[in-house]
């Protein structure tokens, strides 16, 4: 708080209260910043599930790469195809797996029934997941084909 107070013909001010000086105030700062520096370096550390927009990207990416694959299996072989090619041969180029990554498929076999058209015979859902290590869903892609 500042107060001021008239002398003999001219004016002077003074400090009422006591305050912060200007090297308590840049000592708090600095310690407050390598404060943050540390816990910031650290928080992966903290959060290790966590999920990264990089991770969810590459979880997408892996599961439209794993559902393109079945449609085109069902292009080539038609409507009764029973196998996921990556587990007919696993070792195919476009099934190799990125580490700290899961692909699941349903619906190939045993059929996934649509759940507004029961009928398997004309419809079928197909599902591919993609999880992390610690098991935390990334990415789903769904599929309704037909038997046309």
């Amino acid at each position: 708080m500042i107060g001021v107070t008239s002398g003999i013909g001219r004016s002077s001010i003074r400090l009422l209260g006591g305050g912060f000086t200007l090297i308590e105030i840049v000592m708090a700062i600095s310690i407050i910043g390598i404060a943050a520096v540390v816990f910031l370096n650290n928080a992966h550390l903290l959060f290790p599930s966590s999920l990264t927009p990089a991770s969810v990207t590459r979880a997408s990416h892996l599961a439209q790469s794993r559902m393109a694959l079945l449609l085109s299996r069902r292009d080539q072989v038609g409507y009764g195809f029973n196998t996921d090619p990556c587990t007919a041969s696993p070792g195919a180029t476009p099934c190799t797996g990125i580490s700290g990554f899961a692909v699941a498929v349903a619906g190939v076999s045993p059929v996934l029934s649509w759940p507004v058209m029961t009928d398997t015979t004309r419809f079928r859902r197909l599902v591919v997941t993609v999880t992390n290590s610690s098991g935390t869903t990334l990415a789903e892609e769904t599929a309704i084909v037909a038997n046309y």
